[in-house]
């Protein structure tokens, strides 16, 4: 999980700083890897492969 949300952060971090649209795109990817971390979580946890 904890992957998935500096991964997310990083990346956006980068690209609002390639694009200039900062916060957008670091909150974005972050909100991403998030959801991404308590998915993984979720589907380890019910044993289904996924």
């Amino acid at each position: 999980m904890i992957g998935g949300v500096a991964g997310g952060a990083l990346i956006g971090w980068v690209l609002d700083r390639v694009f200039g649209t900062s916060p957008l795109l670091l909150i974005s990817l972050l909100i991403l890897g998030t959801v991404g971390g308590f998915w993984n979580i979720i589907r380890v946890s019910t044993g289904r492969p996924g």
